[in-house]
This record gives structure tokens, C-alpha cells and sequence, in this order.
């Protein structure tokens, strides 16, 4: 370090501050679902994804880590893994909420749609750091 220059640390934890922030918001998406409000939980779920997640999972898509592989068939008719990341996995949940929205029909299948967000947004919660955390049990502790 040169001299006369100091090494700046924050004063604030904003990863604390967003797992307070998530916190509360699971806490009123688990109240809409309950009181079978859809369309406010559906739309709480896209500010969490907007405001809190969103970057954290095209941090996670730039380092090559990826949601799921899927068997797709490619332009020559052959079936082939590929790697979905965790932006184009919410973006497929988005159009397949919307569309189930637009005919307005089975509402089972867009409450099943809205816990397939949920679910998805607590993996990448989890996987950002930013949710659970898991240890492994030593032998002795079992004893």
C-alpha cells in the first residue's frame, strides 16, 4: 500500500442485510400462499428475483456453475445434455407463469408454478451463500 493511503473495510455487511431482507419477504410469500393469494405472492417472487437475486445468479452463470442439465434435442434430431443456467431456469418459470395466468383456467397449475419459483428461489439463495448452510458431521459427534 502506498503511503498515505488506507485500506477501506465496510462498516456494513449488505449480505446480512439481504438475508434480513429475504427473510421478510419468504415470510409474506409463505402468508399469500396460505391465504391462496397467487398473483401477490407471483409478484412478490419476481421483486425478490429483481431486486435481491438477479445478480447473484448471473454471478453464479458467469462461473459456469448451472441449475440443472436437461436432455434436449439439438438441429440434428439428437438428444443431447445440456446445461440450463440460473437465469434462463427463472426466465422459463416467468413465461410458464404468465402463460398459465393468461388462460386463467387451472389455478393448480399456477399455485404448482409458484412453488416451482419458490423452490427455485431458495436453491439459488442457498447456492449464492446466502440461505442454509450445511456442515458435515464429524464421526465423533455421532457417537
Amino acid at each position: 500500500m502506498e503511503e498515505g493511503s488506507s485500506e477501506k473495510i465496510s462498516v456494513y455487511n449488505e449480505a446480512g442485510f439481504q438475508i434480513q431482507r429475504l427473510d421478510a419477504a419468504w415470510r409474506i410469500v409463505s402468508s399469500y400462499l396460505d391465504k391462496g393469494l397467487r398473483e401477490k405472492c407471483y409478484w412478490k417472487l419476481r421483486t425478490m428475483w429483481s431486486v435481491e437475486l438477479h445478480t447473484d445468479a448471473k454471478k453464479l452463470d458467469a462461473s459456469g456453475k448451472h441449475y440443472e442439465q436437461v436432455l434436449v434435442k439439438n438441429d440434428e434430431g439428437e438428444i443431447v445434455n445440456t446445461k440450463i443456467g440460473f437465469v434462463q431456469k427463472w426466465n422459463s418459470l416467468v413465461v410458464k407463469a404468465e402463460a398459465i395466468q393468461k388462460i386463467r383456467v387451472r389455478h393448480d397449475l399456477f399455485h404448482k408454478t409458484l412453488e416451482e419459483m419458490v423452490s427455485f428461489l431458495r436453491y439459488l439463495q442457498d447456492a449464492s451463500g446466502k440461505g442454509s448452510k450445511y456442515e458435515d458431521i464429524e464421526e465423533d459427534m455421532m457417537d
